[in-house]
């Protein structure tokens, strides 16, 4: 596969991302099945099926022989389309909204709404590390080129992991110092985002969050209480 054409979040079959050798073509669909195909004559080659729920990424290993599929049937699965060989990734307990090889190929990251980022070995499937994030799901995991750091997107920002160290860093913090405003609950519709706000948008008083109400409901949610209704907005 073509790592510059590599896609990200759900795809349908209408999305494709080229292989290596410009021969073949890989697609994902809201059908719950990955396809590769003859990029000359659309002639269906190799097929990975069935998933039990929606995938939510398609990505390309380094090398360009394997596909890792997240899936939020709660798994991920690393595919080689030519001998036809399936690892599965075990273990988490809700959906798997992203999953990519390490810059090396060696392992593999996966993201999920348990609050977790597990890292994997991509030659045997073993569970190598676990990140918890609290009760904040991951939805999109990153590696940097060094192959020691990860990024996590999550409702709240993004998070910087050190997976030697374990460290965190809320990598978004100087964005959020200098943002005069965030996305408005119809703004976050438009682009698929959850509709409640991240935290710091009602901590730091950006509008449209600035209000007593958005404070309640924010304290009361870390509280553990999730019943008070929605606030209107100014």
């Amino acid at each position: 596969l073509n790592r510059k054409n590599r896609g990200c979040g759900a795809l349908t079959h209408r999305d494709s991302v080229g292989l290596g050798d410009a021969t073949r073509i890989a697609t994902a669909s809201r059908d719950f099945v990955v396809r590769v195909w003859n990029a000359d004559d659309g002639r269906e080659m190799a097929a990975l099926k069935p998933f039990g729920k929606y995938i939510g990424s398609l990505q390309l290993s380094p090398d360009g022989e394997r596909l890792v599929v997240a899936s939020y049937d709660g798994t991920a699965r690393s595919w080689n389309p030519v001998s036809g060989e399936i690892i599965e990734l075990r273990g988490h307990t809700d959906d798997v909204n992203f999953a990519d090889f390490s810059p090396d190929g060696r392992r593999i990251a996966t993201a999920s709404d348990d609050g977790s980022v597990r890292i994997w070995d991509a030659a045997t499937g073993e569970k190598k590390q676990r990140l918890s994030l609290g009760r904040v799901a991951a939805n999109r995991v990153t590696w940097r080129a060094d192959g020691q750091r990860i990024l996590v997107t999550t409702r709240d920002g993004l998070q910087s992991l050190d997976l030697v160290s374990q460290e965190k860093e809320f990598a978004s913090t100087a964005t959020t110092d200098t943002l005069p405003r965030c996305l408005t609950q119809e703004q976050r519709a438009r682009f698929y985002l959850a509709p409640e706000p991240p935290a710091w948008c009602v901590d730091a008083g950006k509008w449209p969050y600035n209000t007593a109400d958005w404070q309640h409901r924010m304290t009361t949610k870390q509280a553990g209480d999730s019943r008070p209704n929605r606030p209107q907005q100014p």
